[in-house]
């Protein structure tokens, strides 16, 4: 009576698995959820670090060693610290921090739009996750901004005005120091320029240079009507301003936040990769 041979079952290599387990890491990978697309958008604008969080706070810290500069430079004719007079000339005459950043928020939304914009688009995400996550970051940067100002309002009243008698962040434009209204103003300034530039940015994608350099000079245009229209009725300007009070600053600055938003959500409709 002749026996079969007998045959062993075949040994598993080592890292598989039998028929009978169930893996509960297989699928775990397709199953975890994705970040939404606003939020990758988001990190999209957050990962351009200088922008994003370096360069407005190193531009405001250069308006104030710049205003200390020009404050030595009196104070050798007048000795220091300064008189009350000089102070009080820093005040109401220094409008560096209005000068210093839109260029910088212009000039770096415009750049945002075009960077990131194809991209989102490429991952799946919409023009609204675009816009949606672009803005969030924009007023991330603008939150840092306003509160570095603030930061820089303390240290400006702890020292008595940098050791000098010199106002960088406590003068008239910014409500004389009240830090409510120097952080409303900074971060509304920071917004109206991110949404003037992703309006430029949008525009520039959608229509071409063109058309860009149309509008910009057509918003120039308008911008010097409107000043000599103020200026023609110069008693109902100051009317507005007395009955605006120290919002007056921060409500033309909300009025550009607003053109800008319109501007850049109807060019983004037309906008291509």
């Amino acid at each position: 009576m002749t026996t079969s041979p007998s045959v062993d079952p075949p040994i598993a290599s080592p890292g598989t698995r039998g028929p009978g387990t169930a893996s509960s890491s297989i699928g775990s990978s397709s199953t975890r959820r994705s970040l939404p697309y606003p939020v990758r958008t988001l990190k999209l604008y957050l990962a351009q670090r200088d922008n994003a969080y370096l360069a407005p706070v190193l531009i405001l810290c250069a308006v104030v060693v710049f205003s200390v500069l020009v404050g030595l430079v009196i104070g050798i004719v007048t000795g220091f610290p300064l008189p009350a007079v000089v102070s009080e000339g820093f005040r109401t005459n220094n409008l560096g921090v209005i000068w210093a950043l839109p260029g910088f928020f212009v000039s770096s939304a415009a750049m945002s739009v075009n960077r990131t914009f194809a991209t989102v688009l490429a991952l799946g995400g919409t023009r609204r996750d675009f816009w949606l996550g672009t803005t969030a970051g924009f007023l991330v940067t603008s939150l840092l901004t306003a509160a570095t100002a603030v930061v820089l309002l303390g240290i400006e009243r702890l020292t008595d005005g940098w050791f000098l008698g010199v106002r960088a962040l406590g003068v008239g434009i910014l409500g004389d120091g009240n830090p409510v209204l120097v952080f409303l103003t900074m971060m509304l300034l920071a917004l109206a320029g991110f949404h003037l530039g992703a309006a430029c940015g949008t525009v520039f994608r959608a229509y071409g240079a063109k058309v860009l350099t149309l509008v910009i000079v057509a918003a120039a245009l308008v911008l010097v009507g409107l000043i000599a229209l103020a200026v023609w009725q110069w008693e109902t300007t100051l009317r507005v301003a007395t009955g605006a009070g120290d919002l007056f600053v921060p409500l033309i600055l909300l009025a550009l936040v607003l053109v800008g938003t319109v501007g850049s959500l109807l060019a983004l409709r037309r906008a291509t990769v």
